[in-house]
Protein backbone atom coordinates (compact mmCIF):
# COMPACT_ATOMS: atom_id res chain seq x y z
CA UNK A 1 0.00 0.00 0.00
CA UNK A 2 2.93 2.19 0.01
CA UNK A 3 2.41 3.54 -3.28
CA UNK A 4 -0.81 4.93 -2.32
CA UNK A 5 0.48 6.38 1.12
CA UNK A 6 -3.14 7.14 2.93
CA UNK A 7 -6.82 7.24 2.18
CA UNK A 8 -7.13 10.98 0.85
CA UNK A 9 -4.85 9.03 -2.13
CA UNK A 10 -7.07 6.05 -2.36
CA UNK A 11 -10.03 7.91 -2.76
CA UNK A 12 -8.70 10.53 -5.31
CA UNK A 13 -7.19 7.56 -7.52
CA UNK A 14 -9.36 4.84 -7.40
CA UNK A 15 -12.96 6.18 -5.75
CA UNK A 16 -13.22 9.46 -7.29
CA UNK A 17 -12.43 8.35 -10.83
CA UNK A 18 -15.43 5.63 -10.84
CA UNK A 19 -18.27 8.49 -10.36
CA UNK A 20 -20.80 8.54 -13.21
CA UNK A 21 -22.58 11.26 -13.57
CA UNK A 22 -25.14 11.86 -16.37
CA UNK A 23 -22.86 14.91 -18.12
CA UNK A 24 -20.16 12.10 -17.97
CA UNK A 25 -21.97 9.65 -19.82
CA UNK A 26 -22.52 12.16 -22.53
CA UNK A 27 -19.39 13.04 -22.92
CA UNK A 28 -18.41 9.37 -23.39
CA UNK A 29 -21.34 9.02 -25.58
CA UNK A 30 -20.20 11.93 -28.32
CA UNK A 31 -16.33 10.80 -27.85
CA UNK A 32 -17.07 7.28 -28.48
CA UNK A 33 -19.78 8.57 -31.61
CA UNK A 34 -16.60 9.10 -33.09
CA UNK A 35 -15.44 5.69 -33.50
CA UNK A 36 -18.52 3.76 -33.69
CA UNK A 37 -22.46 4.66 -35.09
CA UNK A 38 -24.91 4.87 -32.11
CA UNK A 39 -28.46 4.14 -32.61
CA UNK A 40 -31.24 6.74 -32.47
CA UNK A 41 -31.50 5.36 -28.88
CA UNK A 42 -28.71 3.13 -27.02
CA UNK A 43 -28.28 1.62 -24.09
CA UNK A 44 -24.93 2.50 -21.85
CA UNK A 45 -24.44 0.45 -19.38
CA UNK A 46 -27.29 1.69 -16.56
CA UNK A 47 -28.20 4.84 -18.86
CA UNK A 48 -30.44 5.11 -21.92
CA UNK A 49 -29.13 7.89 -24.44
CA UNK A 50 -31.93 8.98 -27.19
CA UNK A 51 -30.47 11.57 -29.94
CA UNK A 52 -32.11 14.70 -31.21
CA UNK A 53 -30.20 15.81 -33.11
CA UNK A 54 -26.46 14.54 -34.62
CA UNK A 55 -23.71 15.67 -36.84
CA UNK A 56 -20.42 14.81 -37.72
CA UNK A 57 -18.06 17.27 -39.79
CA UNK A 58 -14.55 16.92 -41.58
CA UNK A 59 -12.41 20.14 -41.78
CA UNK A 60 -9.04 21.28 -42.10
CA UNK A 61 -7.74 17.21 -41.39
CA UNK A 62 -10.05 17.62 -37.99
CA UNK A 63 -13.16 16.25 -37.22
CA UNK A 64 -15.64 17.74 -35.09
CA UNK A 65 -19.20 15.48 -34.41
CA UNK A 66 -21.70 17.63 -32.46
CA UNK A 67 -24.95 16.56 -30.94
CA UNK A 68 -28.21 16.90 -29.02
CA UNK A 69 -29.44 14.25 -26.61
CA UNK A 70 -31.54 12.80 -23.90
CA UNK A 71 -30.09 10.94 -21.14
CA UNK A 72 -31.73 9.32 -18.61
CA UNK A 73 -30.55 6.81 -15.79
CA UNK A 74 -32.35 3.20 -15.50
CA UNK A 75 -31.63 3.30 -11.59
CA UNK A 76 -32.78 6.83 -10.25
CA UNK A 77 -34.86 7.58 -12.85
CA UNK A 78 -32.54 11.01 -13.60
CA UNK A 79 -33.21 12.17 -17.16
CA UNK A 80 -31.65 16.03 -18.07
CA UNK A 81 -30.92 16.87 -21.81
CA UNK A 82 -27.58 17.79 -23.35
CA UNK A 83 -25.53 19.19 -25.89
CA UNK A 84 -22.32 18.11 -26.63
CA UNK A 85 -19.15 19.21 -28.95
CA UNK A 86 -15.94 16.76 -29.79
CA UNK A 87 -13.48 18.20 -31.64
CA UNK A 88 -10.98 15.10 -32.56
CA UNK A 89 -7.39 16.90 -33.42
CA UNK A 90 -5.58 13.80 -34.50
CA UNK A 91 -4.04 10.73 -32.65
CA UNK A 92 -5.05 10.77 -28.82
CA UNK A 93 -6.08 14.60 -28.77
CA UNK A 94 -9.72 14.98 -28.66
CA UNK A 95 -11.71 17.90 -27.03
CA UNK A 96 -15.24 17.59 -25.73
CA UNK A 97 -17.32 20.25 -24.64
CA UNK A 98 -20.78 19.22 -22.43
CA UNK A 99 -23.61 21.02 -21.31
CA UNK A 100 -26.66 19.95 -19.67
CA UNK A 101 -30.65 21.63 -19.72
CA UNK A 102 -29.42 23.71 -22.74
CA UNK A 103 -32.51 24.87 -25.20
CA UNK A 104 -32.32 23.62 -29.13
CA UNK A 105 -31.53 27.27 -29.92
CA UNK A 106 -28.41 27.68 -27.67
CA UNK A 107 -27.55 24.03 -29.42
CA UNK A 108 -28.09 25.57 -33.24
CA UNK A 109 -26.13 28.32 -32.46
CA UNK A 110 -23.23 26.23 -30.83
CA UNK A 111 -22.73 23.90 -33.38
CA UNK A 112 -23.04 26.66 -36.07
CA UNK A 113 -20.37 28.46 -34.39
CA UNK A 114 -17.85 25.84 -33.81
CA UNK A 115 -18.21 24.51 -37.20
CA UNK A 116 -17.54 27.81 -38.48
CA UNK A 117 -14.19 28.50 -35.96
CA UNK A 118 -12.65 25.68 -37.44
CA UNK A 119 -13.33 26.35 -40.89
CA UNK A 120 -12.30 29.36 -40.73
CA UNK A 121 -9.80 29.44 -37.81
CA UNK A 122 -8.29 26.09 -37.56
CA UNK A 123 -8.15 24.15 -34.72
CA UNK A 124 -6.69 26.51 -31.86
CA UNK A 125 -10.14 28.71 -32.82
CA UNK A 126 -12.48 26.19 -32.12
CA UNK A 127 -10.51 24.64 -28.97
CA UNK A 128 -11.68 28.76 -27.39
CA UNK A 129 -14.86 28.36 -29.30
CA UNK A 130 -14.99 25.11 -26.83
CA UNK A 131 -14.32 26.74 -23.79
CA UNK A 132 -16.28 29.71 -24.08
CA UNK A 133 -19.40 27.80 -25.34
CA UNK A 134 -18.56 24.94 -22.38
CA UNK A 135 -17.24 27.14 -19.69
CA UNK A 136 -13.39 25.99 -19.95
CA UNK A 137 -14.19 22.26 -18.61
CA UNK A 138 -13.35 19.84 -21.80
CA UNK A 139 -13.28 15.98 -21.02
CA UNK A 140 -10.50 13.93 -22.93
CA UNK A 141 -10.29 10.22 -23.78
CA UNK A 142 -9.11 9.94 -19.67
CA UNK A 143 -12.90 10.15 -18.83
CA UNK A 144 -14.29 7.45 -21.30
CA UNK A 145 -15.79 4.31 -19.19
CA UNK A 146 -12.30 2.03 -19.00
CA UNK A 147 -13.37 -1.29 -21.83
CA UNK A 148 -14.08 2.14 -24.22
CA UNK A 149 -11.36 3.40 -23.36
CA UNK A 150 -9.32 0.37 -23.91
CA UNK A 151 -11.02 -0.41 -27.09
CA UNK A 152 -10.80 3.24 -28.36
CA UNK A 153 -6.77 3.56 -27.41
CA UNK A 154 -6.51 0.21 -29.28
CA UNK A 155 -7.65 1.41 -32.42
CA UNK A 156 -5.98 4.95 -32.74
CA UNK A 157 -2.16 2.93 -31.76
CA UNK A 158 -3.24 0.57 -34.50
CA UNK A 159 -3.71 3.53 -36.46
CA UNK A 160 -0.57 5.38 -35.50
CA UNK A 161 1.26 1.97 -36.21
CA UNK A 162 0.01 1.57 -39.45
CA UNK A 163 1.77 4.82 -40.23
CA UNK A 164 5.37 3.76 -40.15
CA UNK A 165 4.46 0.12 -41.68
CA UNK A 166 5.66 1.74 -45.32
CA UNK A 167 8.41 2.94 -43.31
CA UNK A 168 9.51 -0.34 -41.74
CA UNK A 169 9.18 -2.20 -44.94
CA UNK A 170 11.69 0.30 -47.00
CA UNK A 171 13.88 0.10 -44.05
CA UNK A 172 13.65 -3.94 -44.24
CA UNK A 173 13.28 -4.49 -47.83
CA UNK A 174 16.70 -2.16 -48.59
CA UNK A 175 18.73 -3.75 -45.85
CA UNK A 176 17.97 -7.39 -46.42
CA UNK A 177 21.25 -7.98 -48.42
CA UNK A 178 23.22 -6.30 -45.61
CA UNK A 179 21.89 -7.72 -43.06
CA UNK A 180 22.68 -10.98 -44.90
CA UNK A 181 25.83 -9.61 -45.40
CA UNK A 182 26.43 -9.03 -41.83
CA UNK A 183 25.22 -12.24 -40.37
CA UNK A 184 27.36 -14.20 -42.46
CA UNK A 185 30.20 -12.27 -41.35
CA UNK A 186 29.02 -12.33 -37.81
CA UNK A 187 28.80 -8.33 -37.87
CA UNK A 188 26.44 -7.34 -35.25
CA UNK A 189 23.14 -6.44 -36.62
CA UNK A 190 21.75 -2.97 -35.52
CA UNK A 191 18.48 -2.57 -33.32
CA UNK A 192 16.87 -0.47 -36.29
CA UNK A 193 17.52 -3.13 -38.63
CA UNK A 194 16.37 -6.26 -36.57
CA UNK A 195 13.27 -3.84 -35.88
CA UNK A 196 12.35 -3.17 -38.82
CA UNK A 197 12.94 -7.00 -40.32
CA UNK A 198 10.76 -8.33 -37.19
CA UNK A 199 7.64 -5.97 -37.21
CA UNK A 200 7.82 -6.44 -41.62
CA UNK A 201 8.42 -10.30 -41.49
CA UNK A 202 5.95 -11.12 -38.48
CA UNK A 203 3.28 -8.95 -40.16
CA UNK A 204 3.22 -10.38 -43.22
CA UNK A 205 3.36 -14.10 -41.50
CA UNK A 206 0.29 -12.88 -39.94
CA UNK A 207 -1.57 -11.79 -43.28
CA UNK A 208 -0.61 -15.13 -44.46
CA UNK A 209 -1.91 -17.13 -41.95
CA UNK A 210 -5.32 -15.18 -41.76
CA UNK A 211 -5.73 -15.77 -45.35
CA UNK A 212 -5.00 -19.39 -44.89
CA UNK A 213 -8.36 -20.08 -42.62
CA UNK A 214 -9.83 -20.01 -46.22
CA UNK A 215 -7.67 -19.31 -48.75
CA UNK A 216 -4.89 -22.18 -49.98
CA UNK A 217 -1.78 -21.24 -48.65
CA UNK A 218 0.85 -19.55 -50.49
CA UNK A 219 4.56 -19.83 -50.94
CA UNK A 220 5.39 -16.79 -49.41
CA UNK A 221 4.74 -17.75 -46.27
CA UNK A 222 7.57 -20.58 -46.97
CA UNK A 223 9.70 -17.66 -48.07
CA UNK A 224 8.75 -15.61 -45.36
CA UNK A 225 9.32 -18.57 -42.57
CA UNK A 226 12.72 -19.44 -43.95
CA UNK A 227 13.83 -15.18 -43.26
CA UNK A 228 12.36 -15.25 -40.07
CA UNK A 229 14.67 -18.21 -39.16
CA UNK A 230 17.70 -16.99 -40.45
CA UNK A 231 17.07 -13.53 -38.61
CA UNK A 232 16.17 -15.82 -35.80
CA UNK A 233 13.07 -13.81 -34.73
CA UNK A 234 10.45 -16.98 -34.65
CA UNK A 235 11.30 -16.76 -30.92
CA UNK A 236 10.04 -13.25 -30.65
CA UNK A 237 7.14 -13.73 -32.29
CA UNK A 238 4.93 -14.81 -29.23
CA UNK A 239 1.60 -16.19 -31.16
CA UNK A 240 2.92 -18.01 -33.71
CA UNK A 241 1.69 -21.01 -32.08
CA UNK A 242 -1.78 -20.23 -31.06
CA UNK A 243 -2.30 -18.81 -34.66
CA UNK A 244 -0.91 -21.80 -36.01
CA UNK A 245 -3.05 -23.76 -34.06
CA UNK A 246 -6.52 -22.06 -35.08
CA UNK A 247 -5.50 -22.01 -38.85
CA UNK A 248 -4.60 -25.53 -38.68
CA UNK A 249 -7.60 -26.26 -36.65
CA UNK A 250 -10.28 -24.57 -39.33
CA UNK A 251 -8.97 -26.25 -42.42
CA UNK A 252 -8.90 -29.74 -40.25
CA UNK A 253 -12.63 -29.05 -39.74
CA UNK A 254 -13.04 -29.11 -43.71
CA UNK A 255 -12.58 -32.63 -43.38
CA UNK A 256 -15.41 -33.90 -41.21
CA UNK A 257 -17.19 -32.78 -44.73
CA UNK A 258 -14.80 -34.20 -47.10
CA UNK A 259 -11.98 -35.80 -46.09
CA UNK A 260 -10.56 -36.11 -49.47
CA UNK A 261 -11.14 -32.75 -50.25
CA UNK A 262 -8.62 -29.49 -50.73
CA UNK A 263 -8.63 -29.09 -46.87
CA UNK A 264 -6.59 -32.01 -46.84
CA UNK A 265 -3.55 -30.31 -48.24
CA UNK A 266 -4.00 -27.11 -46.50
CA UNK A 267 -3.71 -29.22 -43.28
CA UNK A 268 -0.25 -30.75 -44.85
CA UNK A 269 1.21 -26.88 -45.84
CA UNK A 270 0.11 -25.64 -42.71
CA UNK A 271 2.07 -28.39 -40.86
CA UNK A 272 5.11 -28.27 -43.82
CA UNK A 273 4.81 -24.63 -42.01
CA UNK A 274 5.12 -24.98 -38.63
CA UNK A 275 8.23 -27.76 -39.11
CA UNK A 276 9.65 -24.70 -41.17
CA UNK A 277 9.15 -22.43 -38.17
CA UNK A 278 10.17 -25.02 -35.78
CA UNK A 279 7.05 -24.20 -33.67
CA UNK A 280 5.07 -27.36 -32.23
CA UNK A 281 1.14 -26.68 -32.50
CA UNK A 282 -0.74 -28.35 -29.93
CA UNK A 283 -2.81 -30.34 -32.52
CA UNK A 284 -5.20 -31.95 -29.53
CA UNK A 285 -8.25 -30.28 -31.27
CA UNK A 286 -6.69 -31.38 -34.73
CA UNK A 287 -6.53 -34.48 -33.24
CA UNK A 288 -10.24 -35.23 -32.71
CA UNK A 289 -11.35 -33.74 -35.99
CA UNK A 290 -9.43 -36.09 -37.96
CA UNK A 291 -10.91 -38.92 -36.00
CA UNK A 292 -13.79 -38.43 -36.39
CA UNK A 293 -13.74 -37.68 -40.14
CA UNK A 294 -12.18 -41.11 -40.48
CA UNK A 295 -14.90 -42.73 -38.33
CA UNK A 296 -17.12 -41.42 -40.35
CA UNK A 297 -15.93 -41.79 -44.24
CA UNK A 298 -14.08 -45.15 -42.96
CA UNK A 299 -16.04 -47.21 -46.01
CA UNK A 300 -14.77 -44.61 -48.47
CA UNK A 301 -11.46 -44.47 -47.31
CA UNK A 302 -11.32 -48.26 -47.43
CA UNK A 303 -12.15 -48.06 -51.23
CA UNK A 304 -8.91 -46.87 -52.91
CA UNK A 305 -9.50 -47.64 -56.30
CA UNK A 306 -10.43 -43.96 -57.80
CA UNK A 307 -8.66 -41.97 -55.61
CA UNK A 308 -5.60 -44.08 -54.17
CA UNK A 309 -3.23 -41.15 -53.85
CA UNK A 310 -5.84 -39.14 -51.98
CA UNK A 311 -6.75 -41.79 -49.54
CA UNK A 312 -2.74 -42.20 -49.18
CA UNK A 313 -2.43 -38.82 -48.78
CA UNK A 314 -5.29 -38.66 -45.97
CA UNK A 315 -3.33 -41.71 -44.12
CA UNK A 316 -0.18 -39.78 -44.12
CA UNK A 317 -2.19 -36.87 -41.97
CA UNK A 318 -2.53 -39.76 -39.51
CA UNK A 319 1.16 -39.91 -39.23
CA UNK A 320 1.99 -36.73 -38.69
CA UNK A 321 -0.67 -36.39 -36.22
CA UNK A 322 0.61 -39.36 -34.10
CA UNK A 323 -2.12 -41.71 -34.51
CA UNK A 324 -1.83 -45.73 -34.87
CA UNK A 325 -3.38 -46.51 -38.31
CA UNK A 326 -3.80 -50.20 -37.50
CA UNK A 327 -6.08 -49.36 -34.62
CA UNK A 328 -8.03 -46.62 -36.00
CA UNK A 329 -8.46 -48.56 -39.30
CA UNK A 330 -9.19 -51.87 -37.43
CA UNK A 331 -11.82 -50.09 -35.01
CA UNK A 332 -14.13 -48.88 -38.14
CA UNK A 333 -14.09 -52.79 -39.71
Amino acid sequence: MRPWRDGTTVYRRAVRPSFVTLPRVVAHYGISSLFETYADTEELFCFTVRQHDVRRDNLGGHTLATGFVTVTSQITGESSAAAYAVLHLGGHDVQCGVRSDVTPDWYEAMKTGVAGALDEHGASAAVRMLDAQFGGSLYGLRDLFKEARRKILGLLIEEHLGRFQGVYDSLYEQSRSLIALMRDSDVPVPAAFRMAAEETLIRRMVAELRTAATEPLSDRAFEFAAEMVAFGLVDQWTDAEPLLRRVIEARADGLRRQPLGPDLDQVHRLLDLAEALGVTPNLWQTQNTYHSAARAHMDALRDTNDASDRVALFWKLGERLHFNLDALRNRGA
